[in-house]
């Protein structure tokens, strides 16, 4: 806390721009945090920038209330994201590598854009399995479940749980871009019912696997989601 207050005080008093703790230098902290902690965008992906993103504007406010836990917050994302990359690159280190083929990896990803979509992350697959070779099934499953959570943004889910038979959606603000196609969908399905809190509740799954029943019930929603 003393700390805090040291540096508020100096910010405000003593620096030569006789800096204003406010939205705009919140912004600014917002940015050169995530900036200086992943400078080459390797560990933090869009839905980590996005979770916090509504903390941009009030980081002024917190300091001024001598509260810091966003900043160990946001580093806390960071330490798992970077052990992440530690497993994997465990994982890697024992393969057998061919030197003799011309091949290339881009190191320096500071000026792009923190991977945002299936595309990128399906272009980063490539280039990691082109650089490293097939990578191990836990990476694997890492990158179907960062793929399944882009398409839940997408269509607006808020939380996907796992339940005995199948999976419970939730909307956000229970709001689905099409209600009159999902009532009809789930009128017609023996697999689906909507729980009295408006939830979805999908209990279909036999000797599928969770994820891939996950992905096809996906598949449906999203062609809900793009009828007029």
């Amino acid at each position: 806390i003393k700390a805090t207050e040291l540096v508020t005080h100096i910010l405000t008093t003593y620096h030569y721009k006789k800096t204003k703790l406010n939205d705009e230098l919140s912004s600014s902290i917002f940015t050169n945090y995530f900036d200086n902690l992943d400078q080459n965008k390797n560990y933090f992906i869009n839905s980590d920038i996005e979770r916090f993103e509504r903390f941009r504007y009030v980081i002024d406010d917190a300091i001024k209330n001598k509260d810091i836990s966003l900043a160990y917050e946001i580093f806390k994302k960071y330490r798992n994201r970077v052990e992440e990359r530690i497993n994997f690159a465990l994982e890697i280190v024992n393969y057998n590598f061919d030197f003799s083929i011309e091949e290339s990896f881009r190191f320096d990803r500071r000026d792009d854009n923190w991977l945002n979509n299936i595309s990128d992350l399906e272009l980063f697959e490539v280039e990691l399995v082109d650089r490293f070779g097939t990578y191990p099934s836990e990476v694997s499953i890492l990158l179907r479940v960062i793929s399944i959570k882009i398409r839940c943004k997408i269509l607006n889910i808020e939380s996907i749980k796992k339940n005995k038979n199948g999976f419970v959606i939730q909307f956000k603000n229970n709001i689905f871009k099409n209600p009159e196609a999902l009532l009809n969908y789930i009128s017609q399905s023996h697999e689906i019912k909507l729980k009295p809190d408006e939830k979805l509740s999908y209990e279909g799954l036999d000797n599928d696997e969770i994820l891939n029943y996950i992905d096809k019930k996906l598949d449906d929603l999203e062609l809900l989601h793009k009828l007029n």
